[in-house]
């Protein structure tokens, strides 16, 4: 998962420069000859035209659309991790893609309605010793039945591969909201997790290739659209 402090600090960059409005949502219509056209909605009403000239080359125009055809799946089916990635993908193939600035909102604003039950939870308090994963997913799955509004207990998926042993787990909290939890103990284990719409899932993360550098030059081709969902 991406630290949310740089992707806010890229939204806050493009806020900054007048790429995106904080009191109006924005609707990006697909790039005409002329740049791309922002509309506002909700707000003055205003169209504005932005030009510039084209960041990708023709070789590279096939992967961003297939990055773009491959996020917009991921974002329905609320991978936001995996969107993520992809959407930092296509901001290195394409730095000026303006759909890749929309798609980091999308995550942010999905990943908080995800998170929202667990902050709510707040656990009394946390005593481990040298717990194992076992240990520790069993009082998080029965803490959380006993504090969610409905009183079932969070699902947890486990994701970690046989030849992997998480790390024991010692901790001692009070009066803490169950994603913090969730957050010290994967992290001490030395896991990852991500929520789901039915299930958290704990997982052992893979190293990531790095990421493409975006490629630019006279002849370079204008930005495909993505399709319509």
């Amino acid at each position: 998962m991406m630290n949310t402090r740089m992707m806010t600090a890229v939204l806050a960059g493009l806020l900054a420069a007048g790429r995106l409005s904080s009191g109006a949502q924005q609707v990006v219509s697909p790039p005409t000859p002329g740049g791309f056209t922002t509309r506002q909605s909700g707000g003055a009403g205003l169209d504005v035209t932005t030009t510039g000239a084209p960041t990708t080359t023709r070789e590279n125009a096939a992967q961003i659309q297939g990055l773009h055809i491959r996020i917009q799946g991921l974002l329905r089916q609320q991978k936001y991790d995996e969107a993520e990635a992809a959407t930092m993908e296509l901001l290195q193939r394409n730095p000026g893609d303006q759909y890749g600035m929309l798609y980091l909102r999308q995550i942010q604003a999905g990943r908080a309605a995800l998170e929202a039950p667990l902050k709510k939870m707040i656990v009394p308090s946390v005593d481990f010793r040298q717990a194992t994963l076992a240990d520790v997913v069993k009082f998080l799955s029965d803490i959380s039945a006993e504090l969610s509004a409905d009183k079932r207990p969070v699902s947890f998926v486990l994701q970690v591969p046989p030849d992997f042993t998480p790390a024991p787990v010692t901790l001692n909290l009070r009066q803490v909201p169950m994603l913090d939890v969730l957050r010290y103990c994967t992290s001490v284990a030395g896991l990852s997790f991500r929520i789901e719409q039915h299930a958290v899932v704990i997982y052992r993360a893979k190293p990531h290739a790095p990421p493409h550098a975006a490629t630019t030059g006279a002849g370079a081709a204008a930005p495909i659209p993505p399709p319509t969902p």
